[in-house]
């Protein structure tokens, strides 16, 4: 009994020593080439780098926009207290960026802002407050009587869209607003020569 006892651990010791050598020479696949704590989840973007265009408002701004966007502006001409109305989509992702430019007073703007926490930004050189309002984004700034609204639709495409907000609000700039066409040859430009006049001073 003994001598079989020994024979039989002698082939199993050979037995899981070969498969120990044999596992050793294998290779091994690795996941994670440069470990769990270093790996990089890149946040999804579009397909591929897309070109910009400039869109100048006659109100007195302008802004940089993906090529491929669709931007419809609104004729406000009519209405005295709406300069711009602006609506921006995309080809590939649902959702959309609305700019308004309206009249409001210092209070309507603080009282907006109200119990809402906000952080601070910039649009162009002006202060500007961002803050997010269930699944829309929202920047706005208030100058001189008139308020800058950008909301951003963020229920769908988050990451996508938030881009689009950052890279249009921070090209924002502005410019010198166009006179109206039934302007003539005089100069005075009092009350109805700028769109909006809070804005004229800064280029």
């Amino acid at each position: 009994m003994s001598k079989k006892i020994i024979v039989f651990f002698g082939i199993f010791l050979v037995l899981v020593v070969g498969g120990m050598i044999i596992l050793s020479r294998t290779p091994q696949k690795t996941n994670n080439p440069l470990g769990a704590s270093d790996q990089v989840i890149p946040e999804p973007t579009s397909a591929e780098p897309v070109a910009q265009k400039e869109y100048t408002d006659p109100s007195g701004f302008k802004f940089s926009y993906p090529e491929n966007f669709t931007i419809d502006a609104k004729d406000v001409s009519k209405d005295n207290t709406l300069y711009a109305d602006i609506t921006l989509s995309s080809p590939i992702e649902n959702g959309q960026l609305t700019i308004k430019v309206a009249d409001a007073t210092k209070t309507f703007f603080d009282e907006s802002l109200k119990d809402k926490s906000t952080i601070e930004t910039k649009l162009a050189d002006i202060e500007a407050f961002q803050y997010q309002d269930k699944n829309k984004l929202i920047t706005t700034a208030y100058d001189q009587g008139v308020q800058f609204t950008f909301t951003t639709d963020l229920s769908q495409e988050k990451n996508y869209w938030f881009d689009v907000n950052k890279q249009i609000v921070g090209s924002f700039v502005f410019v010198k607003p166009q006179a109206p066409a039934e302007t003539s040859g005089t100069q005075n430009e009092s009350d109805g020569g700028i769109i909006f006049e809070g804005e004229e001073t800064i280029q």
